[in-house]
Order: structure tokens, then sequence, then C-alpha cells
């Protein structure tokens, strides 16, 4: 059975082979790296926290990908450089939210999300 995820870039459906899942796949609409989520440990959703550490680690994995004129670095995201600390070896750990957080990934969640807060 195939897994079925969006793109986190452009919001195109993917669908690749369960075989997959844990794997980074690129999506074919817009080159992005994607992990297939039922493997995934979290979501980056726009927020992230630093250690000093980290943060100079952040800073030296830009500077690294920066001077070898990484492919695709101009549209790169912080999800880019969080991976590409991934695969150097930091470790990077999602910090689950149970409550109190909605998906808006359309101008409808928006609409629906915002009568919420309203009320």
């Amino acid at each position: 059975m195939p897994v079925q995820f969006v793109c986190q870039q452009c919001r195109k459906r993917l669908s690749v082979s369960h075989r997959k899942q844990g794997a980074v796949v690129n999506c074919p609409n817009c080159g992005q790296p994607n992990v297939v989520p039922e493997e995934a440990h979290g979501e980056f959703i726009g927020l992230a926290a630093f250690s000093a550490i980290g943060a100079a680690r952040l800073r030296e994995v830009r500077a690294e990908l920066v001077a070898q004129r990484a492919e695709g670095l101009e549209r790169a995201s912080l999800t880019h450089a969080l991976q590409a600390m991934v695969d150097r070896g930091s470790a990077v750990t999602a910090v689950e939210i149970h409550k109190g957080w909605m998906e808006i990934e359309s101008f409808d969640d928006y609409r629906r999300a915002w009568r919420e807060v309203q009320t």
C-alpha cells in the first residue's frame, strides 16, 4: 500500500511505496526533500528553539552550504538546514504539542481557525 503525504514546500500530494517509510524523497514537482511521514517523529511547524551550541552549529552548516554553493540554497528553508545538521550527525529533537494547535493548509482552514479564535 502506498504512503501518501503532502510536500512541505509546494503542498503537492505525493505517493510513494510503503518500503520508503522513513526515507527522504525529493518532490517531483519542486525538488524539496521530504521525510516519508510514517517514520517521522515530528513535523516542523515554523517554530524552533536552539541551544547556544545548536545555534552555532546551524550557522556553521549554513556557512558550509554557502561555501559549497549547495544546489537550491537560494530557495532553502530552515528545514533544509535542519536536515543538513541531521545529515552531519547533530541531534535534532521534535517537541510534541498536544493541545492548542490548528493545522492550516488552505484558505478555508484559515477562515475556520479565524472563526474559532474570534469566539
